[in-house]
């Protein structure tokens, strides 16, 4: 059995098969795939660069649904591509 990660959730909303349309607005991003953590359906989470020299302050952002294909899920973790 693999182990489960329980890290912060960290997630990439840019790729190349993207939903998310240039110069869309980020209140109008529809999708991503998470890279490490657990994403749960109604969560506030906080985000954040930490990377290099720049420190930039969080901002949140609530996951509304989460979806797999036509499925609803109540979490999602990384994986399945």
């Amino acid at each position: 059995t693999p182990s489960r990660n329980t890290s912060d959730p960290r997630l990439i909303v840019i790729h190349s098969f993207d939903i998310n349309k240039p110069g869309a607005e980020v209140d109008d991003f529809q999708g991503g795939s998470i890279l490490t953590g657990t994403a749960r359906a109604g969560s506030r989470d906080p985000t954040k660069h930490t990377r290099g020299r720049h420190r930039c302050k969080p901002i949140f952002s609530e996951i509304i649904s989460l979806h797999a294909e036509s499925n609803h899920l109540q979490f999602a973790v990384p994986g399945g591509l």
